[in-house]
């Protein structure tokens, strides 16, 4: 299992619980979170003009990271997301 920071956006703070029931689809684990709050967005998406920006720290098999991130990239859940490898 290796560890990796994921920071996402989304527009109703209620839609959390939804991610992280993908996370636990794929046998992940949430290891830390932090709440950077709401901010306005420097440009309009998908019409939202404010969203709630979260950083989480995962823990991920790499052979299902690519499966993991097709998911979030089709979810309705998530405005945007990065996921970035963290150093062990």
């Amino acid at each position: 299992m290796n560890k990796y920071e994921l920071t996402f956006l989304v527009n109703d703070e209620k839609s959390i619980s939804e991610l992280e029931k993908i996370l636990l689809s794929f046998k992940g684990e949430k290891l830390n979170s932090k709440s950077w709050g709401e901010r306005e967005l420097t440009y309009p998406i998908e019409k939202n003009t404010k969203a709630s920006y979260f950083t989480w720290q995962i823990s991920l098999d790499p052979s299902k990271l690519k499966s993991f991130e097709t998911k979030l990239q089709y979810d309705k859940v998530l405005l945007r997301h990065l996921i970035i490898k963290l150093e062990e």
